[in-house]
């Protein structure tokens, strides 16, 4: 095959793209049409909201929480615009103080208790954004390590009349969670503390964290839908809290002005509209950089769960 028929280059997005290394017959490409049609039928079924999760009996959906308008059914649509306001107002309401501590304190730390994605999600963007002029400062409890919970909490022990606990689980039911979260109202309540005068949750309703911390009368409840895959737990309630004030801090608005114009929800759809790039290399090449990332990481859990097998 001559490089000439393996080089594409893009003026718009001066981007170039030479496959001729992967070994490609010439009518690789044609013989591919039917199955990349299928492929983007199978996007359109997800965007209806089709159960394509069937395992589990789940539609996916992660991304309408960045994008409501994409949900398949207005009512959808609604539930997470109503959750958006609140935790927009929560968080308002929590950074001036007229939501306080059980001690009537304004809180300045917080406490994330979560594992996989529910606790990797808030940790990568709090890494990532955090500054020394935050509002608030974050701690995560993310594994049952007895000695990781001790520092966490020897950390916050001068101050922990200010510091308010969030707790994750879509399940309600996750036992690493819920030692974490034990463990934690045990500090609260050895330190002379009623915890539920100082804790949050993100989870399913109805769920067994949502039952305890509307029966304990927590300081309020977020919802996280069972579309919502762990590792993109990051885009439900408790990383939209914090990234919603992150946000105001560093995303420009004027960015955010023409994402919205546009309709985009991903970086690649951003600059594929940006750019008018018609020929969805941006979006490909895009779709290859989550594929690299990913597959390391699920199969670090296929490696975890071996692991941890073998010795039971």
């Amino acid at each position: 095959m001559s490089w000439k028929n393996t080089v594409f280059y893009s003026e718009k997005t001066k981007v170039m793209l030479d496959y001729g290394g992967m070994g490609l017959d010439e009518d690789y490409l044609a013989s591919m049409k039917g199955k990349m049609e299928a492929a983007l039928a199978g996007m359109d079924r997800l965007d209806a909201g089709e159960v394509v999760n069937v395992d589990e009996g789940r539609m996916v959906g992660h991304y309408w929480l960045r994008a409501p308008e994409k949900a398949p059914t207005a009512e959808l649509k609604a539930e997470i615009e109503d959750c958006l306001s609140r935790i927009k107002a929560f968080t308002e309401a929590v950074h001036e103080g007229k939501i306080l501590s059980g001690t009537g304190k304004k809180f300045k730390n917080v406490i994330v208790a979560g594992i996989g994605g529910s606790s990797l999600g808030p940790v990568f963007v709090d890494k990532a954004l955090a500054t020394p002029e935050d509002k608030m400062k974050l701690y995560f409890l993310d594994n049952t390590d007895p000695d990781g919970m001790d520092n966490v909490f020897a950390a916050v022990k001068p101050e922990l009349e200010e510091t308010l606990t969030v707790v994750i689980s879509k399940s309600g039911g996750t036992i690493e969670t819920r030692n974490c979260q034990e463990e934690a109202k045990r500090f609260y309540r050895e330190n002379g503390l009623d915890f539920s005068k100082f804790a949050v949750c993100v989870t399913g309703t109805g769920s067994k964290l949502y039952n305890t911390a509307k029966g304990e009368g927590w300081i309020d409840i977020f919802p996280m839908w069972d579309w919502v895959g762990g590792r993109y737990s990051s885009w439900s309630a408790i990383g939209l809290s914090i990234g919603t004030w992150l946000n105001r801090l560093i995303v420009a608005r004027r960015l955010r002005r023409y994402s919205a114009k546009i309709h985009a929800i991903t970086v690649p759809d951003f600059l594929a509209t940006r750019f008018r790039d018609n020929t969805k290399l941006i979006e490909t090449i895009g779709a290859l950089v989550i594929i690299v990332f990913f597959v390391p990481y699920t199969a670090s859990g296929f490696v975890a769960c071996g692991k941890l097998f073998n010795t039971m």
